[in-house]
Parts: structure tokens; sequence; C-alpha cells
């Protein structure tokens, strides 16, 4: 399985490609999914739908104050929260670094926390970071 625990309540991870991968996210107790891929075709409980493109370009405030507000739901429902792209190495660590700074995280312990939590996209994708400008400016 390719997603890691980020908080109690947030995992991060790539698309979910098969039942077997659904089945483990409702093990570790996810209820709700963030998809920043495309639309979901096996995950068949909550989820909502935030397309956007892993191509350096600035997030989108709207879709980035969405995420925030779909997670403070699920935390209201004392949920988990899956994010995921397609594998989880750009837009997934983005909007967590996002769900991070909302929930009262400094830039830096957001930046060092996801990059803790999720090696590969720090070790193959360091450059998630390239959307840390756009989202601090959703975040005012």
């Amino acid at each position: 399985m390719n997603a890691d625990r980020i908080l109690e309540d947030l995992y991060v991870g790539q698309k979910i490609d098969s039942e077997s991968f659904r089945d483990e996210l409702v093990r570790l107790g996810v209820t709700h999914v963030l998809n920043l891929f495309e639309p979901e075709t096996i995950w068949e409980g909550n989820s909502l739908y935030l397309p956007q493109e892993d191509d350096g370009s600035p997030r989108v405030a709207a879709q980035v104050r969405c995420g925030l507000d779909y997670y403070a739901e699920v935390k209201a429902a004392k949920g988990v929260l899956y994010v995921h792209c397609q594998w989880g190495l750009g837009r997934a660590p983005a909007m967590c670094y996002a769900l991070l700074r909302a929930n009262g995280q400094r830039e830096q312990e957001a930046l060092d926390t996801v990059n803790a939590c999720r090696r590969v996209a720090a070790k193959y994708n360091p450059h998630w970071q390239r959307y840390i400008p756009s989202i601090e400016s959703a975040l005012k």
C-alpha cells in the first residue's frame, strides 16, 4: 500500500487503484477521501473530488479553501481523511501541507511534517514544494 500517515486523522498517498487498497484504507480507519486526480471508481464512501493539474501551476485559492472546509467537516465527524493524487508525490502532499498550516502548524513545521511522513515525495519529487506560495496566498 502506498499511503502514509500524516496525523491521527490524516493520510496521504497514491490513487485508490484496487479493492484491496480500498479495504486496507478502511482497516486504517479512513472514512473520507479527498481526491485530486480523477473521478473515483473504487472508493464508495464519502469523498470530495478537486481535480488539479500536476504541472507546477499555482493552486486555485477556492480549491485550497474547499479542501480545508472538507477536512474541517471530517474532523467534526471524528473521521479520518485520505488525500490522494495519482502517485501521492505532488498534489496530495501539497494539500496536506495546506491542511497542516490551516490547523496551526507554522510553514517550516508543516513542510517538515510532510517531508518526514511522506518520505517518498521528499525523495522522488521535492518539487511538490513549488505549490507552497499559492497555498500560502490562499490561506490569507
